[in-house]
């Protein structure tokens, strides 16, 4: 498969898996698993293994920056708890 091919079929997926995502309630455990399955079977229709499409090192750097950003998040989340409606 040469660079064009590849392009070409990772823009065919990524309009194909943003339809699934928006079409899907991803909040129901339910569809947001058959929304994953799906996903993963396009891979395995197309004998294609993420790690093959993308190299490992952008994977960790790409998945480095999405736990930097969860984190940076969540640092900014404040809950504020009742204590009322605890017993202790």
């Amino acid at each position: 498969m040469n660079q064009k091919q590849l392009l070409e079929i990772i823009r065919a997926m990524k309009d194909e898996i943003l339809s699934i995502l928006h079409n899907t309630n991803l909040v129901n455990d339910r569809q947001a698993q058959r929304a994953l399955l799906t996903i993963d079977s396009m891979f395995d229709r197309l004998n294609i293994v993420i790690e093959e499409v993308i190299p490992k090192e952008s994977l960790h750097v790409y998945f480095d920056g999405v736990d930097e950003a969860t984190k940076a998040i969540f640092d900014k989340v404040v809950i504020i708890f009742d204590s009322s409606s605890y017993a202790f």
